[in-house]
């Protein structure tokens, strides 16, 4: 088998990876549109893993100086990440995927509420 047959199903693999999962999971107050919804944490590990993916295949396919400034963003992008990351792990969550009624407010809904209290990073984000 030669290398280029390898290509084919890396690229489905990155597409589900990359694409797929943190479209289907995502957590209530996160995005606007959640399908399935998971624990914070779990948002939180969707990207890491894009995060180790994109570090691992630049310096699999790169040159190094490349590779190395590709590890530099990825430093910055979990630096950026960590106010998201603590807001996300703040989320009570009860069994039954479902935010827990210590997490919403007493009034509106739970969307509406985590978006309220969701730390705003852009001056235009919801």
């Amino acid at each position: 088998m030669g290398p280029g047959l390898l290509l084919v199903p890396l690229a489905v693999v990155s597409a589900v990876v990359l694409i797929a999962l943190p479209t289907l999971f995502s957590t209530p107050g996160d995005k606007r549109t959640v399908i399935v919804a998971v624990p914070g944490h779990v948002t939180i590990a969707l990207v890491v893993l894009h995060v180790v993916a994109a570090v691992a295949a630049a310096w699999a396919a790169w040159h190094a100086a490349a590779a190395a400034l590709v590890s530099v963003l990825a430093v910055v992008t979990v630096a950026l990440e960590l106010p998201r990351w603590r807001w996300l792990l703040s989320r009570r969550w009860a069994s039954g995927g479902r935010l827990s009624d210590q997490s919403r407010s007493s009034g509106g809904s739970t969307a509406a509420a985590l978006m309220i209290s969701r730390p705003r990073i852009c001056p235009d984000s919801p």
